[in-house]
Formats: C-alpha cells, sequence, structure tokens
C-alpha cells in the first residue's frame, strides 16, 4: 500500500527511468537556479533524485518476485523481475561518461542559466548534478543489485530475518546451560592482580575485564539483563557511528558483549536497546562532559588522568569580563584570566576557543595553576572565547579568524600587559575549535606565533586546511601542537603532522588511549600547554 504513496509523492520520471527523492521537502540539493547547495543556511537548496533509490526499489521487486504475493502493482514474479532488471538499467543510464554513478541527479526539464559551474556541471534532466560523485553508496547499490539479480535472490537478506518472517519460524532462545558454558571459559582479573570466575546475572555488575582461561589478552565484559530483543553499544571506540554499532550475544534474558581495548585506555559508552540509547543500567560511572551528553565510561586497569587538573584546596580563580562590539558578530563577551601575583608581569596570551568549555570541563585555570607552581611553566595569560553560532564560527572561518586577530587580539593588548609580537602569542582549540585555531593562525601569521589543537577537525572541506600546511616552507616560523585519540582514528592527525614536519615546521604530537571527549584533552593539556611555551 505504501508504494502507491511513495510512486505519487517522492517519484519522478526521468528520460533515464526512474528516479526517487528521499523524502518530500529535503532540502539538501542544488538551488533551482542551479546554485550549489551550502550549509550555512543562507539560502535553501532542494534534495534532487537519489541514484541508490532505484537500485533499492530493484531489490524490492526481487523480494516481491519470491514472495508469492500478488498486487495490482504486480502480479506476476516475472513482471517483478523485469522491473528489477529495469532499475539496475536506470542507475546505468545515470552514470556520467566514465560509469561513475552520482549521489543526486537532476529532477526537472528546465535547464538552469545561473549555473555555479565551479561546483556544478551542466544539469540535465535524469543526470547527475553536482553531488557526490562517484559515490561508494550509488556504486555499492549498483553492484548489488547486479549480483542479485544474476542469483534471483537479495543474498543481503539475514538469514534470522527471512526465517521469522516469511518462514514464521520464531529464533530459539539460549538455555541457562549455554550462558554458563560460554562464560565459564572465562577469568575475571581482581584488584589484586589474579582472576575468578565472571559474575552472571545473579551478581550483575558491567563492565568487567578479563582474560580467557590460558591465556594473556586483557579483553572487556560488558552485560545487559533483560528480555529485550536487540542489544548494541557504541561509545568511543566506534567514533559514535551508528554503522559500526555492536551487537550483544543473547542468552535467556542475559546478553553479553567482549571487546579488546588498550590497558591504558579511557572509554566512554552507550546502549542501544531495542532502538533507545541509555546509559549502562549496570555502570554506575557516568559522565556529562558535553559530547553526546551523559554517557557511560569505563577505564582500564592502566589508565591514569592528569595530575596536572587538580583543583583539591584551590580557591577560584578570578575571571575578567570584557564586552566587544564586533563588526561581524554584534557584540560579544570574552573572558579574561591572568595568573594571581603576576599581574603587574608582561605575560604571553592563550587564546582558546570552546573557552567556557575548557574552564568546565578541561579545568584549564587550575592546570596552568599547578604547572606554575611546580615550575613546569611560566604564567600566561588566557582569553575564553565562545561562539555564537559554532558550526558557523568554527568551521574554518575567514571571518572569525578575522575577529580574534584583527579585534579581540588588539583589545586585550590595550587592556592587559601582554607580549605584542606573534611570539608571545597563541591559539588552541579542540575538534572544530581546533581547526578553526590552526586555520586562524595560518591566516594571521604575522600575529600568531604558536598554534596548538587538540583531535582537530582535519576533514572539514575536504581537508581544506591540510592543504594550506602544505603550503609552508618554513620561512615563517612557527610552533605547533598536535594531539588526537587513538579510539577516534588518529591518521588525519599523523598526516598533518608528517607535512608539518617535512615543511620544516616544530610541531610535538601526542597520542592517547582516548576518545573524542572533553576528559581526553584535559587529559592532555598539560602536555599542550607545555609544549606551545616551550
Amino acid at each position: 500500500n505504501s508504494l502507491k504513496v511513495i510512486d505519487q509523492v517522492i517519484r519522478v520520471k526521468t528520460p533515464n527511468g526512474d528516479g526517487f527523492y528521499r523524502y518530500n521537502n529535503d532540502g539538501y540539493g542544488e538551488m533551482d537556479d542551479g546554485r550549489r547547495w551550502n550549509w550555512d543556511g543562507k539560502y535553501t537548496g532542494k534534495g534532487r533524485l537519489w541514484a541508490l533509490l532505484s537500485g533499492e526499489r530493484g531489490q524490492y521487486e526481487i523480494a516481491f518476485a519470491n514472495s508469492g504475493f500478488k498486487t495490482q502493482l504486480s502480479n506476476t514474479s516475472t513482471q517483478s523481475l523485469q522491473s528489477a532488471r529495469a532499475r539496475l538499467e536506470t542507475m546505468r543510464n545515470f552514470a556520467n561518461d566514465g560509469l561513475m554513478i552520482p549521489e543526486q541527479v537532476w529532477d526537472k526539464p528546465l535547464t538552469p542559466k545561473k549555473i555555479d559551474k565551479q561546483f556544478v556541471p551542466e544539469l540535465k534532466f535524469g543526470e547527475g548534478t553536482g553531488s557526490a560523485t562517484p559515490l561508494a553508496w550509488s556504486m555499492a547499490q549498483f553492484l548489488r543489485l547486479t549480483v542479485n539479480l544474476k542469483e534471483g535472490r537479495n543474498l543481503d537478506t539475514p538469514k534470522v530475518v527471512y526465517d521469522r518472517y516469511v518462514l514464521g519460524k520464531k529464533p530459539e532462545v539460549g538455555s541457562r546451560k549455554s550462558e554458563t558454558g560460554f562464560l565459564d571459559k572465562y577469568l575475571i582479573r581482581s584488584g589484586n592482580g589474579g582472576f575468578s570466575p565472571p559474575t552472571s546475572r545473579r551478581n550483575p555488575k558491567s563492565p568487567q575485564v578479563f582474560v580467557p582461561k590460558g591465556g594473556v589478552e586483557t579483553e572487556v565484559m560488558f552485560s545487559y539483563i533483560g528480555n529485550e530483543q536487540n542489544v548494541q553499544i557504541t561509545g568511543d571506540f566506534t567514533d559514535w557511528k551508528l554503522v559500526d554499532v555492536m551487537s550483544f550475544q543473547k542468552f535467556d534474558g542475559y546478553s553479553v558483549k567482549f571487546l579488546k581495548f588498550p590497558n591504558s585506555a579511557r572509554i566512554e559508552y552507550k546502549l542501544i536497546v531495542d532502538g533507545k540509547w541509555i546509559t549502562d543500567p549496570l555502570n554506575p560511572n557516568k559522565v556529562d562532559n558535553g559530547v553526546g551528553g551523559e554517557n557511560s565510561v569505563f577505564m582500564m586497569p592502566d589508565y591514569k588522568p592528569s595530575v596536572w587538573a587538580n583543583a583539591e584546596g584551590q580557591t577560584k580563580y578570578p575571571i575578567n569580563l570584557e564586552k566587544i562590539v564586533s563588526k561581524t558578530y554584534g557584540e560579544k563577551e570574552i573572558q579574561v584570566y591572568v595568573p594571581e601575583r603576576f599581574e603587574k608581569q608582561t605575560l604571553p596570551v592563550l587564546y582558546i576557543q570552546d573557552g567556557s568549555d575548557y574552564q568546565k570541563r578541561a579545568d584549564a585555570a587550575f592546570i596552568q595553576r599547578n604547572l606554575v607552581k611546580a615550575n613546569k611553566l611560566s604564567p600566561f595569560i588566557m582569553v575564553f572565547l565562545d561562539p555564537k553560532d559554532r558550526m558557523k564560527e568554527y568551521w574554518a572561518n575567514d571571518d572569525y579568524a578575522k575577529f580574534l586577530a584583527e579585534e579581540v587580539v588588539p583589545m586585550i593588548d590595550r587592556k592587559y600587559n601582554t607580549i605584542k609580537n606573534r611570539d608571545g602569542r597563541a591559539v588552541i582549540g579542540a575538534s572544530l575549535g581546533g581547526i578553526t585555531a590552526v586555520n586562524t593562525g595560518l591566516k594571521y601569521p604575522n600575529v600568531f606565533g604558536r598554534i596548538g589543537g587538540q583531535s582537530v577537525s582535519w576533514w572539514v572541506d575536504n581537508e581544506r586546511i591540510v592543504k594550506d600546511l602544505d603550503k609552508l616552507d618554513g620561512t615563517t616560523k612557527f610552533k605547533f601542537y598536535i594531539d588526537d585519540g587513538t579510539l577516534e582514528g588518529v591518521e588525519d592527525s599523523r598526516k598533518a603532522v608528517e607535512i608539518l614536519k617535512k615543511n620544516g615546521i616544530d610541531v610535538t604530537y601526542i597520542e592517547g588511549e582516548a576518545g573524542h571527549n572533553w576528559t581526553a584533552w584535559r587529559d592532555r593539556l598539560a602536555d599542550a600547554f607545555i609544549s606551545i611555551w616551550s
């Protein structure tokens, strides 16, 4: 019944075959006049036809052909298979001259006159737009439909789903014996270094560190008690991507999942229980550190938090509130920390993006205090900045770089006893704030001589800032600090660091066994401060 609605609302008949929108009122695509889609919201695009959806419709038709059902739309399996083959031909017709299948296909006979030719090809009805070409998803769907047509059935339909919903077979429920036999091969690591058998639902605890009997490789067992059908886990170790969620093994009212982590790792995670995201009911340790809301947290045996973030016994640090009226952003409030007893001393300045989070979640001021007290570091002024629109200002935005270098820095230099040269100024940030810090330093090398980035979002604009790093020739001296977490993926940071080293730039690089969160950045922040001002 839903096919009738689909075909009325989101299907378009093109010269190359039927195409489908993702959904009605999709805004992700070129403007009607040919201008490209833009993320900043200044003008609105329209989603065009997605090439892969024609292939997915073909897979439906293969499944229908094997079902034995009959409807007004298709009353024989032969007709349904013929329709599926036509979908494959449609996808091939959507491809360009190099046989690359696009993400989206132009959806109307009108050829716009104001095409942004740097980014958008000539738009023709039933042919690719300026979208990703080739789109791996589209190419994979073409191959999948081809293979399934050859076999006459959808090979990628999970057997357990087919058995349950087509054949009517219910899955067998595991017995208590299977649970015991499965867990008995493991030993739990205890606090004194010994090992004991794992607990079950009679003595619930999650997660637990263990090793297999006779083995030495440490693993972690996550547990869930309940009769829900589908229990999954995601977190730092999947970079929080839905496509990488991991399913638990199901017993009678008891589910477990075994994962391996470095012994020094700190992990944040959530469970997905029948589609609902929750913290781990068996783990009392939770944290809300600004990335993903409240998460469950787990530390491996060798994890050690930063000793420099200890605020015990310290008084609250003084903050000066400064207001600035920006030509670009209007009125903004900026927080400034001048180390106590050093107000009359000329000091360098660190400009910090996401400043409130660096204060609240990364203990930036306490870390500086402790390092100075231990003679690991000389004092410096900290300028904490917060965005009004983070996705816009921190998208390696040149307007923001201009605001920081040409408006904020002169104001701070006027009001405070600062070192007024590039060697006395540094800029730092995490994630999108990190790519913004790097971009600002590169755009204003005469203002900033020191640049720091934690878990930098190098991927922004197809690694545009990484390409800028490759333009450095060593004539302008920089001091770089870069860090990243192994659980979130470090290949992009390693690539950026290699480019800096190749171009003769002084760079310190640190990796931690952690994910993309403020606790990880706090744990590495002392290293960042020491490196930046060394």
